[in-house]
């Protein structure tokens, strides 16, 4: 399993439900107002002499006229004034109008206006007119205004409406971490005034605060910010939880169960926190196992403790009663599958409870084919056959690529179920499976070839008609039957094969060409042979490199042609230079040798016969055509009348390669030899 649950995030684990949207701020803009207002009344005497104060430096001739204007601004028609224009959508004027305020009463009397309602509202009232930067930097005032020690202090219900109204611009803008701490920074001072009971909060205050606040842990965990979601979630439980709290003023059941749910949820995404999460996920659970969220929180734990498995017992333990809970509470659940899948993963063992469900939903239509591919290889050999066939005819119907096929065939011989990859391969292969892809078919002929199973694709092709169309068998396939029946010794039927391959599929491959120019060699017409290894020949010559490869074994092929044509002096002189070759493999070199002893055989040279079989075990010590120089060498032998030296051939040939296909010739002409003792032979 991965380090963390922040991969499975990644990979897109079903996220919780978002909470329910924000609250219309109509209600919030009205206190906004009123906080505005509120602020004039209270300081009006402050401002009133903050008018009145610069008439005493009117007549002072040092002062410079800008200086002058500066000091002598009427504080409280400015403010009238840059409400009016607000009020008259003017809010480019109201802007530079604040902003002027500002700096004189900073400068001048500072403590004597609280302005951060006027900022905020002008905000939010010239969003859609005025310039993004100019809001930003309107909702940064109104924020420094709101905790500005030279600023007069304002009742606790102002400052949380105030902070909503800026922390609801940041989480709108995407700035979900200065949301956070605004939001923070609300509930500290919430919880800061329910243990003192200096003010009382009222619903149509606390509540927008709190469902931001639902949103903005929501909004942190999309954007990878799971530490301040955490955050966010905890402080709201914890305000809930707070006794002192006015149930009005708590949590409804729903953002409840929600922030449960999001706080195990954030601490998933944490790495190496995969227990704490489980242990809050337990706790959602326990509370809201009827939840919508309750199948995903579920399969959250459960991927929890399997990153934890076998670090500790009660860790483990947990891990299998977490399963067992799921695949019984949750079994028709969307999750059930892709969780089933990486239980498996994370495990060789399966859990009882995981493994009888997946007995009883072996013929659903939502597994992932890697799914069905898992339990074909763990346990399909313990399964019905009605329930394997139906799991195997699924997976190789909805596999459109063929790679589940081909992983399911090779993991089975991994795990020594050869009998169960052989049953697949063979009902793929034959066509027992109507609803097999083509792809699937493709995968489970590579497989029999890449595993040498040619009998069971010497089988399958038999039940071939090439004159029709080849429906669910790629051209590969084709070449696989052409090239397993090829092997079986069965030439002519092999090129049937081949030419169909060729001809009537268009495959033009040098491999394929040159496979089938080698068996038309050997049994085609000669004219037919000849052109198929011109054609072969032809490529060889327009490609360096694969003239560098290729050229022994065509040259080969033609020294082949020409001892079918009686040419035996040219078929020498061309199997001479295969031998000396160094681009030859050693096999190739062994085979070029034996068939120089043929064209002897065949000409009745029995002793340059010999002496050229001779040749070949020092060319290839223990290949093929070792064995085949030996028994030929024997006849050869036997024609010169030299019984005992034929005799010496074919015991050697017992006794080194018992298991050769020369072996049963071997023997049977040595127990045909007249007053021969058997050699002893090594089975």
């Amino acid at each position: 399993m991965r380090d963390s649950l922040s991969h499975h995030w990644d990979q897109s684990i079903p996220f919780p439900s978002s909470p329910t949207p924000l609250p219309a701020l109509s209600t919030l803009l009205t206190l906004l107002a009123c906080i505005a207002i509120a602020a004039t009344l209270v300081f009006a005497p402050r401002l009133s002499a903050a008018t009145q104060e610069p008439s005493k430096t009117n007549n002072t001739e040092d002062e410079q006229p800008a200086a002058h204007a500066a000091a002598s601004l009427d504080v409280k028609e400015t403010i009238s004034e840059i409400r009016r224009l607000r009020q008259a959508k003017e809010f480019a004027s109201a802007a530079n109008l604040l902003r002027k305020l500002d700096g004189f009463v900073t400068e001048h009397h500072p403590g004597i206006i609280q302005l951060a309602a006027d900022y905020v509202l002008l905000a939010r009232g010239g969003q859609g007119d005025l310039d993004q930067q100019d809001i930003d930097e309107l909702f940064a005032a109104a924020y420094d205004w709101l905790y500005r020690d030279d600023a007069p202090p304002i009742e606790l219900r102002q400052r949380i409406v105030l902070a909503t109204a800026i922390a609801t611009h940041d989480a709108a803008g995407g700035q979900i971490k200065l949301a956070a701490d605004k939001l923070l920074e609300i509930c500290e001072h919430f919880l800061s005034a329910a243990a003192d009971s200096r003010e009382t909060i009222t619903p149509e205050i606390l509540l927008p605060a709190q469902s931001l606040a639902m949103r903005t842990a929501w909004s942190a965990m999309s954007s990878g910010l799971a530490e301040d979601a955490e955050r966010l979630y905890q402080t709201l439980l914890e305000t809930h939880a707070d006794e002192r709290i006015d149930e009005t003023l708590k949590l409804s059941p729903s953002h409840l169960a929600l922030c449960r749910l999001g706080l195990g949820w954030s601490i998933a995404l944490q790495p190496s926190r995969n227990t704490d999460a489980a242990e809050k996920l337990t706790q959602f659970l326990d509370q809201h196992d009827d939840h919508t969220d309750a199948p995903k929180a579920s399969a959250l734990r459960v991927r929890c403790l399997i990153d934890q498995a076998n670090t500790e017992q009660a860790v483990d333990e947990q891990r299998r009663s977490s399963i067992e809970w799921h695949f019984q509470r949750y079994p028709d659940s969307d999750e059930a599958p892709t969780l089933a899948l990486e239980i498996l993963r994370s495990s060789d063992a399966i859990e009882l409870p995981l493994k009888e469900w997946l007995i009883a939903n072996i013929d659903s239509t939502n597994w992932p084919n890697e799914l069905r591919s898992r339990v074909i290889v763990s346990f399909g050999n313990e399964l019905p056959p009605a329930d394997f066939d139906q799991l195997v005819t699924r997976l190789t119907s909805l596999d459109r690529g063929g790679s589940w096929t081909a992983q399911t065939l090779e993991e089975c011989d991994r795990n020594d179920q050869s009998a169960i990859s052989e049953l697949i391969a063979a009902a793929v292969i034959g066509g027992r499976i109507d609803e097999a892809t083509e792809r699937s078919v493709e995968a489970a002929a590579r497989w029999a070839g890449r595993t040498e199973r040619w009998s069971m694709l010497q089988l399958a092709a038999e039940e071939v008609d090439l004159d029709t169309d080849p429906e669910k068998r790629t051209i590969h396939v084709d070449r696989l039957f052409a090239e397993a029946i090829f092997r079986s010794g069965r030439k002519e039927k092999a090129l049937q094969f081949w030419n169909h391959v060729v001809d009537r599929r268009g495959a033009d491959d040098f491999t394929t060409l040159l496979r089938c120019a080698e068996c038309a060699v050997q049994v085609d017409e000669i004219a037919k042979a000849e052109r198929r290894l011109g054609r072969v020949r032809e490529l060889i010559d327009q490609d360096e490199l694969l003239s560098a490869q290729q050229k022994p074994l065509v040259d080969l092929l033609e020294a082949d042609l020409a001892i079918r044509k009686l040419e035996f002096d040219r078929a020498r002189t061309q199997l001479e230079f295969v031998v000396r070759s160094a681009e030859s493999s050693a096999m190739l070199r062994a085979r070029a040798q034996w068939m120089i002893g043929e064209t002897y055989l065949l000409q009745e040279n029995y002793g340059d016969a010999i002496d050229a079989y001779r040749l070949v075990e020092n060319l290839d010590p223990g290949g093929p055509y070792a064995a085949a120089a030996l028994v030929q060498a024997g006849k050869a032998f036997e024609q010169l009348g030299r019984t005992r030296q034929a005799s010496v051939c074919y015991g050697s040939l017992l006794e080194r390669f018992a298991d050769s296909s020369y072996a049963k010739e071997a023997r049977h002409r040595l127990s045909a030899l007249p007053d021969q003792t058997t050699p002893s032979t090594r089975r």
